[in-house]
């Protein structure tokens, strides 16, 4: 298994909704990331539209509750967002915080990685 990994808008919103006829497998998938400790890369962007498109899929208390959990994931540091910039953002006390950009990932390393 590769030791990072990108997760895509698609990724997201199946892991998180059981109505998706792949969400099995994602789940399965994605609980073996947590327990392999692969490092998961996201974007804000994907994040942005995650978000939206949770609201479009899913009724309003699943979408809200499925936004908290994926924003409480966050706060480990085996899941990292990237900005627009490329700039590695990390929770830390509840805080977010913009890493130096020699510590974000380059477009070129991920094309190596898996997507989901």
């Amino acid at each position: 298994m590769a030791d990072t990994i990108l997760i895509d808008t698609w990724g997201w919103l199946t892991l998180n909704d059981a109505g998706e006829r792949r969400h099995q497998e994602v789940a399965a998938f994605y609980r073996t990331l947590l327990k392999q400790k692969t490092l998961i890369y996201t974007t804000t962007f994907i994040l942005d539209e995650t978000f939206t498109l949770f609201f479009k899929h899913l009724n309003p208390h699943k979408a809200q509750q499925a936004m908290l959990q994926l924003s409480d994931a966050f706060s480990t540091e085996q899941i990292t967002t990237i900005d627009r910039r490329g700039q590695r953002i990390a929770a830390k006390q509840d805080r977010f915080w913009v890493a130096p950009s020699q510590s974000s990932v380059k477009t070129m390393t991920l094309s190596r990685q898996v997507y989901i």
